[in-house]
Protein backbone atom coordinates (compact mmCIF):
# COMPACT_ATOMS: atom_id res chain seq x y z
CA UNK A 1 0.00 0.00 0.00
CA UNK A 2 1.35 3.29 -1.07
CA UNK A 3 0.85 6.61 1.13
CA UNK A 4 0.48 9.48 -0.57
CA UNK A 5 3.02 12.49 -0.01
CA UNK A 6 1.20 15.81 0.53
CA UNK A 7 3.78 18.83 -0.96
CA UNK A 8 3.49 21.66 1.46
CA UNK A 9 3.23 24.51 -1.04
CA UNK A 10 3.30 27.56 1.71
CA UNK A 11 7.17 26.20 2.79
CA UNK A 12 10.15 27.03 1.84
CA UNK A 13 11.84 30.05 0.24
CA UNK A 14 9.45 30.22 -3.25
CA UNK A 15 6.54 31.69 -1.31
CA UNK A 16 4.68 34.30 -2.80
CA UNK A 17 3.86 37.25 -0.97
CA UNK A 18 1.98 38.95 -3.74
CA UNK A 19 -0.59 35.26 -3.41
CA UNK A 20 -1.63 35.41 -0.14
CA UNK A 21 -4.14 37.96 1.17
CA UNK A 22 -4.98 38.85 4.92
CA UNK A 23 -7.99 37.53 6.44
CA UNK A 24 -7.71 37.31 10.46
CA UNK A 25 -5.94 37.83 13.28
CA UNK A 26 -5.81 34.97 16.39
CA UNK A 27 -4.68 35.43 19.42
CA UNK A 28 -5.20 33.56 22.92
CA UNK A 29 -7.22 36.90 24.21
CA UNK A 30 -10.16 36.14 21.85
CA UNK A 31 -10.57 33.07 23.85
CA UNK A 32 -12.34 35.24 26.43
CA UNK A 33 -15.28 36.51 25.03
CA UNK A 34 -17.75 34.51 22.98
CA UNK A 35 -17.02 36.71 19.75
CA UNK A 36 -14.09 35.29 20.06
CA UNK A 37 -14.77 32.14 20.40
CA UNK A 38 -16.82 32.26 17.25
CA UNK A 39 -14.32 34.06 15.16
CA UNK A 40 -11.61 31.54 16.11
CA UNK A 41 -13.91 28.50 14.99
CA UNK A 42 -14.66 30.93 11.91
CA UNK A 43 -11.19 30.85 11.03
CA UNK A 44 -10.41 26.88 12.02
CA UNK A 45 -13.17 25.94 9.78
CA UNK A 46 -12.11 27.86 6.79
CA UNK A 47 -8.55 25.95 7.11
CA UNK A 48 -10.09 22.86 7.56
CA UNK A 49 -12.24 23.27 4.90
CA UNK A 50 -10.44 24.68 1.95
CA UNK A 51 -6.96 23.14 3.96
CA UNK A 52 -7.17 19.88 5.47
CA UNK A 53 -3.80 18.78 5.31
CA UNK A 54 -3.01 22.04 7.89
CA UNK A 55 -3.73 22.99 11.24
CA UNK A 56 -5.59 26.13 12.52
CA UNK A 57 -3.04 25.54 15.90
CA UNK A 58 0.23 25.24 13.42
CA UNK A 59 2.36 27.48 11.63
CA UNK A 60 1.06 26.76 7.67
CA UNK A 61 4.92 27.82 7.05
CA UNK A 62 7.44 26.01 9.65
CA UNK A 63 4.69 23.70 11.58
CA UNK A 64 5.37 25.32 14.60
CA UNK A 65 2.91 25.42 17.36
CA UNK A 66 2.07 29.15 17.31
CA UNK A 67 -0.23 30.80 19.68
CA UNK A 68 -0.49 34.55 17.58
CA UNK A 69 -1.85 33.71 14.19
CA UNK A 70 -2.18 35.58 11.20
CA UNK A 71 -4.61 34.13 8.49
CA UNK A 72 -4.07 33.80 5.15
CA UNK A 73 -5.77 32.87 2.35
CA UNK A 74 -3.64 31.33 -0.58
CA UNK A 75 -5.43 33.40 -3.83
CA UNK A 76 -4.29 30.56 -6.27
CA UNK A 77 -6.17 27.44 -4.60
CA UNK A 78 -8.46 29.06 -2.03
CA UNK A 79 -6.40 27.54 0.87
CA UNK A 80 -6.64 28.90 4.41
CA UNK A 81 -3.35 28.78 6.90
CA UNK A 82 -2.55 30.00 9.56
CA UNK A 83 1.59 31.56 10.06
CA UNK A 84 3.22 32.87 13.40
CA UNK A 85 5.07 36.05 14.22
CA UNK A 86 8.47 34.04 12.99
CA UNK A 87 7.36 33.43 9.40
CA UNK A 88 5.79 36.29 9.18
CA UNK A 89 8.17 38.14 7.09
CA UNK A 90 8.03 35.04 4.40
CA UNK A 91 4.68 36.78 3.29
CA UNK A 92 5.31 40.16 3.38
CA UNK A 93 4.14 40.84 6.81
CA UNK A 94 5.44 43.48 9.28
CA UNK A 95 5.72 42.37 12.90
CA UNK A 96 4.24 45.39 13.72
CA UNK A 97 0.99 43.47 13.73
CA UNK A 98 1.89 40.72 16.09
CA UNK A 99 3.75 43.46 18.19
CA UNK A 100 0.48 45.20 18.52
CA UNK A 101 -1.59 42.02 19.07
CA UNK A 102 0.40 40.66 21.91
CA UNK A 103 0.66 44.04 23.45
CA UNK A 104 -2.93 44.61 23.34
CA UNK A 105 -3.16 40.90 24.78
CA UNK A 106 -1.06 41.71 27.81
CA UNK A 107 -2.77 44.48 28.72
CA UNK A 108 -5.88 42.92 28.34
CA UNK A 109 -4.56 40.49 30.87
CA UNK A 110 -3.23 42.63 33.27
CA UNK A 111 -6.76 44.70 33.34
CA UNK A 112 -8.05 41.45 33.68
CA UNK A 113 -5.72 40.13 37.14
CA UNK A 114 -6.14 44.16 38.11
CA UNK A 115 -10.36 44.00 37.52
CA UNK A 116 -10.62 40.78 39.64
CA UNK A 117 -8.42 42.09 42.85
CA UNK A 118 -10.90 44.68 42.72
CA UNK A 119 -13.61 42.77 42.81
CA UNK A 120 -11.88 40.33 45.46
CA UNK A 121 -11.16 43.47 47.08
CA UNK A 122 -14.36 44.86 47.26
CA UNK A 123 -16.13 41.54 48.40
CA UNK A 124 -13.13 41.40 51.61
CA UNK A 125 -14.74 44.86 52.80
CA UNK A 126 -18.33 44.83 52.46
CA UNK A 127 -19.01 46.71 54.97
CA UNK A 128 -19.15 49.44 52.45
CA UNK A 129 -22.13 49.30 49.94
CA UNK A 130 -19.75 49.49 47.02
CA UNK A 131 -22.81 50.32 44.83
CA UNK A 132 -23.61 53.31 46.85
CA UNK A 133 -19.98 54.42 46.68
CA UNK A 134 -20.29 54.60 43.05
CA UNK A 135 -23.37 57.10 42.78
CA UNK A 136 -22.14 59.48 45.33
CA UNK A 137 -20.01 60.38 42.71
CA UNK A 138 -22.66 62.42 41.34
CA UNK A 139 -23.25 64.19 44.75
CA UNK A 140 -20.49 63.82 46.78
CA UNK A 141 -16.76 65.12 46.86
CA UNK A 142 -14.79 64.52 43.73
CA UNK A 143 -12.29 62.98 45.71
CA UNK A 144 -14.41 59.81 45.82
CA UNK A 145 -14.38 59.44 42.12
CA UNK A 146 -10.50 59.65 42.59
CA UNK A 147 -9.83 56.92 45.08
CA UNK A 148 -12.89 54.55 43.32
CA UNK A 149 -10.22 55.32 40.14
CA UNK A 150 -7.09 54.05 42.12
CA UNK A 151 -9.20 50.89 43.30
CA UNK A 152 -9.84 49.90 39.50
CA UNK A 153 -6.28 50.84 39.05
CA UNK A 154 -4.29 49.26 41.64
CA UNK A 155 -6.75 46.59 42.34
CA UNK A 156 -6.76 47.77 45.85
CA UNK A 157 -6.80 50.78 48.24
CA UNK A 158 -4.87 50.93 51.31
CA UNK A 159 -6.50 51.18 54.88
CA UNK A 160 -6.61 54.96 55.41
CA UNK A 161 -8.07 55.12 51.79
CA UNK A 162 -10.61 53.07 52.52
CA UNK A 163 -11.35 54.68 55.90
CA UNK A 164 -11.55 57.71 54.28
CA UNK A 165 -13.82 56.75 51.21
CA UNK A 166 -16.15 55.15 53.44
CA UNK A 167 -16.15 58.56 55.43
CA UNK A 168 -16.89 60.54 52.57
CA UNK A 169 -19.90 57.96 51.04
CA UNK A 170 -21.11 58.91 54.60
CA UNK A 171 -21.07 62.67 54.56
CA UNK A 172 -22.04 62.10 50.94
CA UNK A 173 -25.54 60.49 51.54
CA UNK A 174 -26.11 63.05 54.69
CA UNK A 175 -25.90 65.55 51.97
CA UNK A 176 -28.17 63.86 49.52
CA UNK A 177 -31.12 63.50 52.56
CA UNK A 178 -31.06 67.09 53.28
CA UNK A 179 -31.49 68.13 49.60
CA UNK A 180 -34.25 66.16 49.36
CA UNK A 181 -35.59 67.09 52.38
CA UNK A 182 -35.06 70.34 51.44
CA UNK A 183 -36.56 69.77 47.79
CA UNK A 184 -39.45 68.84 49.77
CA UNK A 185 -39.63 71.38 52.04
CA UNK A 186 -39.26 74.37 49.46
CA UNK A 187 -42.05 72.01 47.23
CA UNK A 188 -44.49 72.67 50.05
CA UNK A 189 -43.17 76.45 50.96
CA UNK A 190 -45.69 79.35 49.75
CA UNK A 191 -44.62 81.93 48.01
CA UNK A 192 -43.18 84.91 48.57
CA UNK A 193 -45.29 87.95 49.66
CA UNK A 194 -44.89 91.47 47.98
CA UNK A 195 -45.31 94.92 49.45
CA UNK A 196 -45.04 95.44 53.41
CA UNK A 197 -45.47 92.37 55.38
CA UNK A 198 -45.19 90.90 58.95
CA UNK A 199 -42.64 88.42 58.81
CA UNK A 200 -42.41 84.94 61.73
CA UNK A 201 -39.68 82.85 61.18
CA UNK A 202 -36.49 81.50 61.95
CA UNK A 203 -33.17 82.96 61.43
CA UNK A 204 -30.79 80.40 59.13
CA UNK A 205 -27.95 82.65 58.46
CA UNK A 206 -26.08 85.85 59.21
CA UNK A 207 -23.19 87.68 57.55
CA UNK A 208 -21.64 90.82 56.97
CA UNK A 209 -21.49 92.06 53.47
CA UNK A 210 -19.07 94.60 52.08
CA UNK A 211 -21.05 97.26 49.76
CA UNK A 212 -20.24 100.76 48.35
CA UNK A 213 -21.14 102.49 52.05
CA UNK A 214 -19.12 99.80 54.08
CA UNK A 215 -19.75 97.14 55.96
CA UNK A 216 -23.47 95.91 56.30
CA UNK A 217 -24.79 93.16 58.58
CA UNK A 218 -27.34 90.81 56.41
CA UNK A 219 -29.92 87.68 58.12
CA UNK A 220 -31.32 85.34 55.91
CA UNK A 221 -34.87 84.48 57.12
CA UNK A 222 -37.23 81.36 56.84
CA UNK A 223 -40.80 82.56 57.48
CA UNK A 224 -42.99 80.39 58.88
CA UNK A 225 -45.31 79.44 55.47
CA UNK A 226 -41.29 78.09 53.74
CA UNK A 227 -40.23 81.19 51.79
CA UNK A 228 -37.22 82.77 52.42
CA UNK A 229 -35.77 86.49 53.03
CA UNK A 230 -32.98 88.23 52.71
CA UNK A 231 -32.73 91.65 54.77
CA UNK A 232 -30.36 93.87 56.67
CA UNK A 233 -29.88 92.56 60.18
CA UNK A 234 -31.52 94.77 62.67
CA UNK A 235 -29.71 96.46 65.68
CA UNK A 236 -31.61 94.54 68.40
CA UNK A 237 -31.12 91.15 66.63
CA UNK A 238 -27.05 92.04 66.59
CA UNK A 239 -26.63 89.58 69.09
CA UNK A 240 -29.32 87.11 68.57
CA UNK A 241 -28.00 83.82 67.67
CA UNK A 242 -28.69 81.45 64.38
CA UNK A 243 -31.38 79.64 64.67
CA UNK A 244 -33.91 82.04 67.22
CA UNK A 245 -37.30 82.75 66.02
CA UNK A 246 -38.29 86.23 65.51
CA UNK A 247 -40.94 88.92 64.20
CA UNK A 248 -40.60 91.87 61.98
CA UNK A 249 -42.13 93.89 59.45
CA UNK A 250 -40.88 95.04 56.31
CA UNK A 251 -41.37 95.46 52.72
CA UNK A 252 -40.79 92.54 50.45
CA UNK A 253 -39.88 92.57 46.90
CA UNK A 254 -39.83 88.91 45.45
CA UNK A 255 -37.28 87.84 43.86
CA UNK A 256 -37.25 87.66 39.74
CA UNK A 257 -35.56 84.23 39.64
CA UNK A 258 -37.41 82.68 42.64
CA UNK A 259 -40.94 82.98 43.87
CA UNK A 260 -39.93 81.52 47.31
CA UNK A 261 -37.15 84.20 47.81
CA UNK A 262 -37.95 87.62 48.73
CA UNK A 263 -35.40 90.65 49.85
CA UNK A 264 -36.97 93.24 52.61
CA UNK A 265 -35.85 96.72 53.37
CA UNK A 266 -36.93 98.69 56.27
CA UNK A 267 -37.29 95.85 59.28
CA UNK A 268 -39.16 97.58 62.02
CA UNK A 269 -41.60 96.28 64.90
CA UNK A 270 -38.48 93.75 65.73
CA UNK A 271 -39.65 90.85 68.49
CA UNK A 272 -37.25 88.12 69.27
CA UNK A 273 -39.98 85.24 69.83
CA UNK A 274 -37.88 82.17 71.04
CA UNK A 275 -34.05 82.67 71.64
CA UNK A 276 -31.52 80.43 70.80
CA UNK A 277 -28.55 80.72 73.82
Amino acid sequence: MTTATVTNIHAGADVRPEDYEFVGLISPIMTKTDEGVAEIKKFSALVRLTAPYYSASKCGHCGANVKYRVVLRHAPTGQHIVVGDTCADNFGLSNDEFRSMKLEAAQTRKEGKTAKAWREYKEQNADLDWDYAEEAQEFGSHIIRDLLVKGRHYGSLTEKQFEFLKKLVLEAADVKVRAEENEAKRALAADAPSGVTTVVGTILSKKYVDGFYGSTHKMLVEATEGYKVWITCPTKLEETEVGSKIQFTCELEVSKDDAKFAFGKRPSKVAILEEVK
